[in-house]
């Protein structure tokens, strides 16, 4: 052959065919170094390189340079990471180089949180706060402000001083931008004029910005196990561990004999920076570790998914064994343009770790689950075990295995926290009150304000206003009585009591109560009391008008705590005579 290649051809039933013979010199000359994405090298040609997910180096490249195939500096378009040739190309990177560092390279404007720009390093802009643009980007082409929607209104600023949900995009103005929407409350109710964040702070589904309660339906079916269905809200029915159907779905459609696996993926996506709009590929996957690891399941493609403002939802269902009750890290790889295969997809990272919503559906698996045995709820990292405990009585604790009361509660903390209360107009979502233990009592406290609103001590003494209540009732500051609290109770600082009443001439008791009269002779009252005081009680007296009244001298004689003794003289007549009188005896309890 001479070293020249040489080809044929032939033609079968209409048909051409070529066959084209390469010398085996040359035919070494069309393979080259291929890096392969675990550092490795190999020889190889450069189709067979790139379809393996490798970097072909070039023809008649060779492996004898050890250093080849050395990691360096990758620009991705939103930060620079040091990876190895291969995996640099793999996630879309720019490879600035073998041995290269991300210091100082992959530089672009960087939007600042005052909302001037500075051309940087990802590194040097992120710690700076602010927001890196991509490679190669520069400040004369790149505006660093845009709408954010805040609980307040619409403001312009910065990426890196707007909360990242909130940010509708660089270049976007507030008078273009309907920051608020409909918010579906887990109570089955709507509010207009909600952001995203509020909404989520009070723990409801955002419907949309633009989206009015009028035209929002907040209910749909909820299906549960065993085709039971509830109609409720989306957050309510992920409070039952249900599979939502969607707004304005009602039960009259049966529903599956049991819950999906699916679950509800929330993300965001941005490009350079800034959140991204349009349609995107996506491929998800489960993995055991948060960095390399096996993979569990996937990847699972969604294709065709919507993004606005970078906002993306997508469901996503790796089936029941892959989410057994071990730690599991999703893998998101997203493709925007010429999605030709895995080599188009770009790797987001770091791995995202599953939380316990996901994990719901595991409690259709009992027995077989960490932290679910059919009768309990361990705490989502495992301790403590037992955090919900329901016994054969259906009795439930929370925080104790061994529930005596349809409902326990065993506090935690130095204090004993219990239980928290919110109110839905509290849209910071702080806690306004909560019960705990204090000084070994019972506290409900005005959280940030005060302690003991009320409290019961361990003795069962109560008090208002302390958490040291010196008797069975101790209240710190005034006390209102009567059907409009009209009226003071009486104060001293004594603890006394009062006995009072109205006697006849002829020893009856006309009004008063908790005493007895004696009338042995004449012009003499003994007045005994039901219940002694504990001291000597002080007693006036005042007749009762009537004849003579105002000329009757009454003298008391012979106090005591069980008993005073009352006589009643009249000056005129110069004797001693019945009549009737008042009397108030107070003396200490």
């Amino acid at each position: 052959m001479n070293g020249n290649p040489r080809s044929w051809s032939f033609r079968i039933s209409g048909f051409a065919f070529g066959i084209l013979l390469v010398p085996a010199a040359q035919a070494q000359l069309t393979n080259g170094a291929c890096c392969r994405t675990d550092g490795s090298c190999v020889v190889q040609g450069s189709f067979t390189c790139t379809s393996q997910g490798g970097v072909f180096i070039g023809f008649a490249t060779n492996c004898t340079n050890a250093t080849i195939c050395d990691p360096g500096a990758c620009c991705l378009p939103d930060r620079c990471q040091e990876n190895r040739r291969g995996q640099c190309a793999q996630s879309s990177g720019e490879f600035r180089g073998l041995n290269s560092s991300c210091v100082g390279n992959c530089v672009g404007a960087c939007c600042a949180p005052d909302q001037t720009c500075d051309e940087l390093d990802p590194s040097t802009c992120q710690g700076a706060d602010g927001a890196y643009q991509g490679p190669n980007t520069t400040c004369a082409t790149t505006q660093c402000s845009g709408a954010c929607c805040t609980s307040n209104g619409c403001v312009t600023t910065s990426p890196a001083a707007c909360n990242l949900t909130d940010f509708m995009g660089l270049g976007t103005v507030c008078a273009e931008i309907d920051c608020v929407g409909s918010c579906c409350h887990s109570d089955t109710e709507c509010f207009d004029a909600f952001t995203i964040t509020s909404c989520n702070q009070v723990g409801g589904a955002f419907r949309g910005r633009g989206t009015r309660c009028a035209s929002t339906d907040c209910f749909g079916a909820c299906c549960l196990i065993e085709k039971a269905c509830v109609e409720t809200t989306a957050v309510g029915c992920a409070k039952f561990t249900g599979l939502y159907q969607g707004d304005g779905t009602t039960c009259l459609e049966e529903c599956p004999s049991r819950v999906s696996t699916a679950f509800t993926y929330q993300g965001q996506l941005k490009q350079r920076g800034s959140p991204y709009s349009g349609l995107a590929n996506m491929r998800f996957s489960l993995w055991d570790i948060p960095i390399d690891g096996q993979l569990i399941a996937g990847p699972i493609a969604v294709d065709s998914v919507e993004i606005l403002n970078g906002l993306f939802v997508a469901e996503i269902d790796f089936g029941q064994d892959a989410l057994n009750g071990n730690s599991r890290w999703l893998e998101v790889a997203v493709c925007i343009a010429g999605c030709a295969g895995p080599e188009t997809f770009t790797r987001l990272e770091p791995r995202q770790l599953l939380k316990a919503t996901p994990y719901a559906t595991t409690a259709l698996k009992s027995l077989q689950t960490v932290g679910l045995d059919g009768h309990s709820l361990n705490a989502a990292d495992g301790d403590p075990v037992d955090a919900l405990f329901v016994d054969t009585e259906g009795r439930i604790s929370i925080g104790a295995p061994a529930p005596d009361r349809p409902l326990a509660i065993a506090g935690t903390g130095p204090t004993l926290e219990w239980i928290s209360f919110k109110t839905l107009s509290n849209f910071g979502g702080a806690t306004l009150w909560h019960i705990n233990s204090l000084n070994n009592g019972w506290n409900l406290a005005q959280t940030g304000v005060a302690d003991a609103r009320l409290f019961v001590g361990d003795a069962g003494d109560v008090g208002v206003g302390t958490a040291a209540p010196l008797d069975k009732l101790d209240v710190r500051g005034n006390v209102k009585l009567g059907p409009s609290g009209e009226f003071f109770a009486t104060s001293g600082e004594e603890n006394l009591r009062i006995v009072r009443g109205t006697v006849s001439a002829e020893g009856g008791i006309i009004a008063g109560r908790g005493f007895t009269v004696a009338h042995p002779d004449n012009a003499t009252y003994i007045i005994s009391f039901n219940t002694p005081f504990a001291g000597n009680p002080s007693v006036t007296t005042a007749p009762v008008r009537g004849t003579f009244s105002a000329q009757n001298f009454i003298m008391i004689n012979g106090v005591s705590s069980a008993a005073v003794t009352i006589n009643i003289f009249n000056a005129p007549l110069n004797e001693f005579v019945d009549a009737d009188f008042h009397f108030i005896a107070i003396g200490p309890r």
